[in-house]
């Protein structure tokens, strides 16, 4: 048998497994589900630190479903833009008509997100931050549908 002179490199080793973690997680990053989950986790988060800022810090007398409301408002913005960018890869052609049923789907979101979370926290007497990861979790299941259905499918496809 030949004898290998040199040692295996730790250095080498290192590289191999970093070579190999990275595809992983780019592969991982290629599934539009996983891509989703990833912003909407990066959005529940925005969201709910927007909410404790609200409702902590600037405006600790107010009522808790309009903070939440308006937390909810701001990352819808960033939610859309990363979304359409970024998870479903949407084309530049159709930017005024996703928007539009993205609006559509904001708004059914936002109204039943907020009922859930009123009917949690003011009528169940839950607290608030449980109410928002309970509702959050189901929030996440209904947007990916409304979004993969129906806000970033081509117009080709409904033909």
């Amino acid at each position: 048998y030949p004898i290998d002179p040199e040692p295996p490199r730790l250095e080498k080793n290192m590289s191999k497994l970093f070579f190999w973690s990275r595809q992983k997680i780019e592969k991982f990053f290629q599934r539009r589900f996983f891509r989703y989950l990833f912003i909407g986790g990066l959005s529940f988060a925005l969201q709910a630190g927007l909410y404790g800022m609200l409702s902590r810090w600037i405006w600790p007398s107010g009522s808790r479903a309009v903070e939440n409301f308006l937390a909810i408002c701001i990352t819808a913005v960033f939610n859309f833009l990363a979304q359409r960018n970024w998870t479903f890869q949407a084309q530049e052609g159709q930017y005024a008509h996703q928007m539009v049923k993205y609006v559509i789907g904001v708004v059914s979101a936002t109204a039943l997100q907020s009922a859930l979370f009123w009917f949690g926290h003011a009528y169940l007497q839950i607290y608030d931050f449980f109410v928002i990861f309970v509702v959050g979790a189901l929030m996440a299941c209904y947007t990916y549908s409304v979004h993969r259905f129906f806000t970033f499918r081509t117009l080709s496809s409904h033909v």
